[in-house]
């Protein structure tokens, strides 16, 4: 696991910590790809692949690109 995605994994796990109950806390899902580089995403730069639900995902939510 890289230091880019452990750090991820642990800020999460810290905002996670600190919910108190299961009815307050909120839905997170975390996707981690492999060798995905953010430039080949649409919605983080690319204007030749077409990625829908990633420029999505990107619109609603929050990225790391790096």
């Amino acid at each position: 696991m890289n230091s880019a995605v452990s750090r991820g994994v642990l800020l999460l796990a810290c905002l996670l910590g600190g919910i108190a109950s299961a009815a307050d806390r909120p839905n997170i899902l975390l996707l981690i790809s492999d060798d995905q580089r953010p430039d080949t995403i649409a919605a983080l730069g690319n204007r030749i692949i077409q990625t829908p639900y990633l420029d999505r995902l990107v619109a609603e939510g929050t990225s790391f690109p790096r």
